[in-house]
């Protein structure tokens, strides 16, 4: 049986979580190698165990109303983004030493070709694919608008900007959801107000 911390926080599923984290670790090390063993491990299933896992949490939030919505919100971005901010700061300013390294790296999977590409798409329209980054809303720009937009500075954190977008419909799904259907307009209205602004 699942055993809470006063927090509510399920501690089985925080240890489900770290072996997935380690799973990622370990595919992205194994492609740096080879494509075959790195295709074996797919880590994107890792990734997709995440956000079924960040899905049963939000939504639990959301029905059980322990914590405010805007409250859980700004505590995942100030638990989030200086981390993230970090790390993109750094992958930024290490763009042309990661072409570098790449370039001249003495085992070169098929992968390295398209980092090559999406680092030289960065560098060309830099202080678009930035914006798109700090904001986390570089998953929602169109192919057309922006090249490559989710994975050119910060590969790894695309998985980031689809779990903000789930953040932000998610209180709109429940309470459709909840209310039996679609509805009208001020049953998407309410959603906002239920758990956005008040208990």
């Amino acid at each position: 049986m699942l055993q809470l911390m006063g927090s509510k926080r399920i501690l089985e599923l925080d240890g489900f979580r770290a072996l997935m984290a380690w799973w990622v670790v370990a595919g992205h090390v194994a492609y740096m190698f080879s494509n075959r063993v790195g295709d074996a491990l797919h880590n994107r299933s890792a990734v997709y165990v995440f956000m079924a896992l960040s899905g049963f949490v939000i939504t639990d939030l959301l029905t059980s109303k322990q914590e405010l919505y805007g409250k859980f919100m700004l505590r995942r971005a100030f638990r989030l983004w200086p981390a993230y901010l970090v790390g993109l700061v750094i992958s930024v300013v290490t763009l042309s030493a990661q072409r570098y390294g790449i370039a001249q790296a003495p085992f070169h999977p098929a992968d390295a070709v398209i980092r090559l590409h999406l680092i030289d798409e960065a560098v060309s329209a830099l202080p678009v694919h930035f914006a798109a980054h700090l904001t986390l809303l570089m998953g929602l720009i169109p192919q057309r608008v922006l090249s490559d937009s989710s994975l050119t500075i910060l590969g790894v954190a695309w998985s980031l900007s689809v779990e903000l977008q789930f953040y932000i419909i998610a209180p709109a799904v429940v309470v459709l959801l909840r209310r039996g259907g679609w509805g009208g307009g001020g049953d998407r209205c309410a959603a906002w107000v239920d758990f956005g602004f008040c208990r």
